[in-house]
């Protein structure tokens, strides 16, 4: 009698346990694409910010290619960082929400 208690208990805990994951799970998930959409807009806002300048100062197009390039690349490496944090968590917390249904 005893030990089917504590299985009982070690299977409420599991749950219990499993459930908390998937909450953290969501969570950072949640906060990872939030954090790709402020990495798209300030992309964009920075584009933007820097084609305004150099067409007001008049400055030449091979410094603008640069500047562009610059921010491309420093866009590119942050996309692809928070893409790759992102994809497995959501996948992971997708995946457990579903089972939890069943």
């Amino acid at each position: 009698m005893l030990n089917i208690n504590r299985i009982k208990r070690k299977k409420n805990v599991s749950s219990e346990q499993e459930r908390s994951n998937v909450c953290v799970a969501s969570t950072l998930a949640k906060g990872l694409w939030r954090l790709m959409a402020v990495v798209v807009i300030v992309h964009l806002l920075g584009s933007v910010l820097i084609a305004s300048i150099f067409v007001v100062t008049n400055v030449q197009v091979d410094r603008l290619d640069r500047a562009l390039d610059a921010l491309n690349g420093s866009a590119h490496q942050l996309y692809t960082l928070v893409i790759t944090l992102a994809t497995p968590v959501t996948v992971y917390t997708s995946a457990k929400s579903k089972l939890s249904k069943e």
